[in-house]
């Protein structure tokens, strides 16, 4: 990865069991990190809980770009 490249986290990697290499554990830990990680598993599960789908089943795609947005709409 070249400097100013980022990588994503998969939603799936959240109902399963993660395994990373080192340079992605790293960068698990951090705390910011750690924040959107639960607000997008949070987004997910009322995402699922409100449309009746397992959140195994799931696809981050489908929930419509507005509703997973992390800016507070307050």
């Amino acid at each position: 990865m070249t400097s100013g490249e980022f990588y994503e986290i998969p939603y799936r990697t959240m109902v399963r069991c993660i395994s990373v290499c080192f340079i992605l554990e790293a960068s698990m830990r951090i705390q910011p990190t750690c924040m959107s990680i639960g607000e997008a598993v949070g987004i997910a599960a009322a995402w699922a809980k409100k449309h009746n789908i397992q959140v195994n089943a799931l696809d981050w795609n489908d929930i419509p770009a507005a509703e997973r947005s992390y800016v507070s709409k307050m």
